[in-house]
């Protein structure tokens, strides 16, 4: 708990997900591996 002295905080919201049916189809046309030699690396 945080003493604001009075002020409102509003959350931000970060929003991380992935269409997997959609991106199952296109991915091909929107991930580029440029330069990426191994499936390692493509991983992260």
């Amino acid at each position: 708990v945080t003493d604001l002295g009075g002020k409102t905080v509003i959350p931000g919201l970060i929003d991380n997900h992935v269409h997997l049916i959609r991106e199952s189809t296109y991915w091909t046309q929107e991930v580029r591996f440029d330069g990426v030699t191994s499936r390692k690396k493509r991983s992260g």
